[in-house]
């Protein structure tokens, strides 16, 4: 869909989205806002939703939906699209642009899965027949397959590529003159090989050109590694005279494919790196001490320290997202959370899935109101992955788990909140199989990017629960509590409003504290604080959570 195509109501979603916490107000055929681009104590940004159009009459700007999107993100403008696309409702959006090439997908028979179509600017998108004669422009759930499949499985020897266009140029060149050499690539660029195409490559012999910059060198590196497994053999041939940035389609033009052949027959083939210590995976006792950290880094005095995965475990509706989230806006400011106190400011990455966008922004932006912040407070300290406005995280897919990797070194994120667990995945909850693998998933994640984990989860249904030690109350396998080295349960103990809630926990590394209760508070601001109180059980009694009908206030 084109841009200049979007309807009166989806430009209204749009700026209302972006203008969430600035108020839009009706003004005759428009609406006016506070500019959310300078300090505005007057209304200056009027918007007419008609036509998709914004001025700041201060002198931030003007233009359409996209100019208030690369200005709002800091963006380019096709990252732009793919925000608005997503603010709006559409699969895909494009400024009307024809494409530069269209590069199908199929299975090994040659049916078409899905499409790569190639924009100026380098821009790409990805497209899957609807079986209406029309196009589906996500794949996010779709099985990933290599490029020119077919021919890639009924030949003797590979040659990975990066990108569609140096496979059909390459391809071009052998045409005619070499025989069985199937050419490919993996979709989605580099970084984003998986395991699952070196099986494709069992007993032949793989030839990987990798593109003259660091991400094509890794990214040869790992194809080269996946392969070594199957393959009859594996060479990662570099190309000679390439300018910074520069592919195999830079290399034909000034060589000859003969030139590409021999220099592939004086290259090595490719083993993995062996070290030359005779003992890598122990260490004497004297070399163990000598890697002692004196003092402990705690991102949460007594509670949560750096580096160790836990939990917030309760039933559903009991608070935990609400509290996670505090405590997400605590680390990324630095500022006492629940009287505990914070050493110092952490990178926190969120991701809310459970809740939708427009609760979760209402929950944080009163919670800052009370914290007394601001978004500039937390610029470069938080993220968030919202449920509706950003794509889905799936741990068990992954290509979802290596774009989550690169945007955790991206942000350079040391804590990351995963709220909450029954939607991050598709295995089976129940099944200790299915859990360790996710397990294995969050452990990869920690170990490429040095971030703890917080993983927010639901408590068993288990009448007897409340007599078991938190990690035993942890829903489904028990590969998830064997996993956790810390816990904290949220537990509602009233059936009314005002409701207070238990707070306790579980540790490894020292004692547990003492467990406390806790509200959710609204000031005469309409703020919101999340404050220790004093409480006493009624008659001695405690109410169980599964007993409680109603929600939060909000």
């Amino acid at each position: 869909m084109k841009l200049a195509e979007l309807s009166e109501s989806q430009y209204r979603k749009y700026f209302e989205t972006r203008l969430a916490e600035h108020r839009m107000r009706r003004s005759g055929s428009g609406y006016t806002a506070k500019c959310c681009f300078h300090e505005d104590n007057n209304p200056s940004l009027s918007i007419n939703t008609e036509k998709g159009v914004w001025k700041c009459h201060s002198g931030c700007g003007a233009g359409g939906v996209l100019e208030f999107e690369m200005k709002f993100s800091s963006c380019d403008k096709y990252a732009a699209l793919t925000r608005i696309a997503e603010i709006v409702g559409e699969q895909h959006l494009n400024l009307g642009q024809q494409p530069e090439a269209i590069y199908p997908y199929t299975d090994a028979f040659g049916k078409l899965l899905f499409q790569v179509v190639r924009y100026p600017g380098k821009r790409f998108a990805q497209r899957q027949p609807d079986a209406k004669g029309g196009w589906i422009w996500k794949t996010e759930n779709l099985k990933m397959v290599l490029y020119r499949l077919p021919e890639v499985v009924t030949a003797k020897n590979i040659c990975v590529c990066e990108g569609e266009k140096d496979c059909d140029n390459l391809a071009a060149a052998f045409a005619g003159k070499v025989k069985s050499i199937a050419v490919t690539t993996s979709p989605r660029g580099a970084g984003k090989w998986l395991d699952d195409f070196a099986l494709y490559m069992a007993g032949k012999q793989v030839m990987i050109l990798p593109d003259n910059d660091k991400p094509g060198k890794d990214h040869a590196a790992r194809i080269a590694l996946s392969c070594f497994r199957y393959a009859q053999g594996v060479k990662v041939v570099e190309l000679p005279d390439l300018p910074e940035h520069g592919d195999v389609s830079d290399f034909l033009k000034t060589h000859s494919v003969a030139d590409l052949l021999e220099l592939a027959k004086k290259t090595k083939w490719w083993r993995p790196e062996e070290s030359s210590s005779a003992s890598t995976l122990f260490m004497t006792p004297a070399e163990f001490d000598a890697t002692r950290q004196e003092n402990i880094r705690w991102f949460v005095e007594g509670l949560i320290q750096a580096g160790a995965n836990g939990s917030f475990i309760s039933h559903p509706k009991s608070g935990k997202s609400f509290v996670v989230l505090d405590l997400a806006l605590a680390l990324a400011s630095g500022q006492k959370w629940m009287d505990f106190y914070i050493p110092q400011r952490v990178r926190t990455a969120l991701v809310s899935r459970e809740d939708s966008a427009g609760l979760t922004q209402v929950r944080k932006n009163k919670i800052m109101q009370f914290r007394n912040l601001t978004n500039v407070d937390l610029e470069g300290w938080l993220y968030i992955n919202a449920k509706g406005l950003k794509p889905k995280i799936m741990l068990d897919y992954p290509e979802d788990v290596t774009a989550l990797i690169a945007d955790l070194k991206r942000y350079q994120s040391e804590f990351l909140i995963l709220d909450v667990m029954r939607v991050l995945h598709a295995g089976d909850e129940n099944d200790n199989n299915d859990m360790q693998k996710v397990v294995d998933i969050m452990n990869r994640i920690q170990s490429d990017t040095g971030v703890s984990i917080c993983l927010v989860h639901h408590e068993s249904k288990d009448d007897k629960n409340h007599a078991r030690r938190l990690t035993e109350r942890a829903r489904g396998a028990s590969a998830i509590a064997g996993w956790l080295e810390w816990v904290v349960g949220i537990t509602q103990m009233e059936d009314q409003m005002p409701w207070t809630r238990r707070f306790e926990c579980e540790l490894k590394i020292a004692e547990p504290v003492d467990p406390f209760y806790w509200r959710i508070i609204r000031t005469p601001e309409d703020a919101t604080e999340l404050a220790r109180v004093a409480w006493t059980p009624p008659n001695n009694g405690r109410r169980r959570r599964d007993e409680v009908t109603n929600g939060d206030p909000f």
